[in-house]
């Protein structure tokens, strides 16, 4: 399965040692736990401008995080929302984590907003509302990592809501068979959810920090997240 990741911006070099590398060696790290897939990941910075010449080239895309908002009045972030719709019309596959996935909605005529929940950090659990076929091994719920300040508040007209919770309402849903959308960082590693935290001192209340710090040692569904990617993805 050949996947164009559609990355804002190279991971800064300080952080490699808890997050495995770059774009390509985290997301790689995720899928590699979904070993019955071959997967080929290719990386493209959106954020200068690069997108596949050929989209058909590609069996899927996916969107990964960003410190920018998607309602943030910058050339790329229109780019991409525009992308979004492009690969809509042709039916494209598309995975949106974080970032990607607040693009979903932005993109496609729902809504998402600095939450005034705050910052969602830490291991989050999330209830699933409706299985979906490729949703195998099936959950009733699922465990992952989240970093984010924004939150989708209004899916696009078509939109399907498959999961979510009491502080991020929207925590995954889907536009059609094509497009997906993931709150969570499933390709988070905890010491990398870590750092950031630490990173983000001036920003976020200590009391906020020593709560999600309190939660990284729980489990994960990094697994299951992983193999329901490339399901959708594939199917």
């Amino acid at each position: 399965m050949k996947i164009a990741l559609l990355c804002s911006g190279p991971v800064p070099e300080r952080y490699h040692p808890v997050t495995g590398g770059g774009n390509v060696d985290i997301f790689r790290n995720l899928f590699d736990h979904a070993p019955e897939f071959e997967v080929e990941l290719t990386e493209f910075d959106i954020m200068a401008g690069n997108y596949p010449d050929n989209p058909a080239d590609f069996d899927g895309y996916v969107v990964g995080g960003s410190s920018a908002s998607v309602y943030d009045d910058l050339d790329w972030v229109r780019k991409l929302a525009s992308y979004y719709r492009e690969l809509q019309a042709a039916g494209s596959k598309l995975v949106g984590i974080c970032f990607g996935h607040q693009m979903l909605a932005h993109a496609l005529g729902g809504e998402t907003i600095k939450s005034p929940k705050g910052w969602g950090i830490g291991v989050h659990s999330f209830e699933i509302y409706e299985q979906q076929e490729w949703m195998t091994p099936g959950l009733d719920g699922f465990n992952v990592l989240l970093s984010c300040q924004d939150q989708v508040v209004k899916m696009p007209e078509n939109g399907k809501l498959l999961a979510g919770n009491e502080f991020c309402n929207v925590g995954m849903f889907r536009v059609g068979g094509n497009m997906l959308g993931i709150q969570g960082h499933p390709e988070f590693l905890p010491s990398f959810s870590e750092a950031l935290m630490d990173a983000r001192t001036d920003r976020i209340p200590a009391e906020t920090i020593a709560v999600a710090k309190a939660t990284l040692d729980q489990s994960r569904n990094t697994k299951e997240l992983a193999t329901w990617i490339l399901n959708f993805l594939q199917e």
